[in-house]
């Protein structure tokens, strides 16, 4: 026995790239599909078939090192926060071919499962319904999902929450936050150790505290971000109040009462951060 991925299918042949670039035509298994890595018996081939299958890799212009790349390179990737921080990265064929844990809980539970391979929903599913992953999802949890993709993000991200949110419907109080990020957050979340769902919510927080340095959210959950992140919105709702009871003037984000100048500077930021994101 050998394993190999599927290439390409047919109604009743399917075409392996076995480990060394090697293409075979093997008789089509119905569950298979495309990017799917089986395993299948070795044959000896004559002078007839290996020359047909010669031309059939000629035909599609993919040698032993340009086949592996096109199902290992990365195109898209999803992140999901709760405590354990966990990204999965995706091929062409929305296959998962890397699978990383950016904190201690999230590190352990990738190591515990088998996801590469699947297709992400496949692995969301398994995910989210393992034993070591429904010890965090509790009913006060809060789960955010941050969706990347060199093309159709939408189209991904709207897959992404509809599993997400199917899956842990009942399983908790709030509502799964799932948004779309650009390249530039991806590489400044990476280059700080966390995932891009989580560095989001460290830049939302960081709007309001200024000194507020990536690592320090490393090991908070995204829900005690967002309380933090809270607090400071009741904080500038009360001071908003207090402000309008005794002057008449509002103190909202773009009002002119006190602290107006650290306003502008939240607003300021918040504009840099919609051109890192969406």
């Amino acid at each position: 026995m050998k394993s190999g991925i599927v290439f390409d299918l047919n109604n009743k042949k399917a075409t392996i790239m076995v480990n060394g670039g090697e293409f075979i035509s093997v008789p089509r298994d119905a569950q298979w599909e495309i990017g799917d890595v089986v395993q299948i018996e070795r044959k000896h081939f004559g002078i007839k078939q290996l020359a047909v299958l010669a031309a059939l890799v000629g035909i599609m212009l993919f040698g032993s090192a340009s086949g592996y790349k096109l199902y290992y390179s990365q195109v898209a990737l999803i992140s999901i926060d709760v405590n354990p921080s966990i990204e999965f990265s995706l091929n062409r064929f929305d296959k998962v071919i890397g699978i990383k844990g950016y904190n201690e809980e999230g590190a352990q539970i990738v190591s515990d499962l088998q996801l590469k391979n699947k297709s992400y929903n496949e692995a969301i599913k398994i995910l989210l319904q393992s034993e070591e992953m429904k010890a965090y999802v509790k009913k006060d949890s809060q789960v955010e999902v941050a969706v990347y993709a060199k093309k159709n993000t939408k189209d991904l991200k709207a897959s992404v929450d509809a599993e997400v949110s199917k899956l842990l419907k009942g399983q908790i109080d709030s509502e799964v936050h799932c948004y779309e990020v650009g390249n530039e957050l991806v590489s400044e979340a990476h280059a700080s150790e966390m995932t891009p769902g989580k560095y989001k919510a460290y830049l939302d927080l960081k709007e309001y505290e200024p000194e507020l340095q990536a690592e320090e959210c490393q090991d908070l959950s995204v829900k005690e971000i967002r309380q933090r992140i809270s607090a400071h919105h009741q904080e500038e709702s009360g001071k908003g109040g207090n402000n309008n009871d005794s002057s008449g003037h509002q103190n909202g984000e773009n009002g002119n009462g006190n602290g107006s100048g650290d306003h502008s500077g939240k607003g300021q930021q918040k504009q840099q951060k919609k051109g890192r994101g969406h």
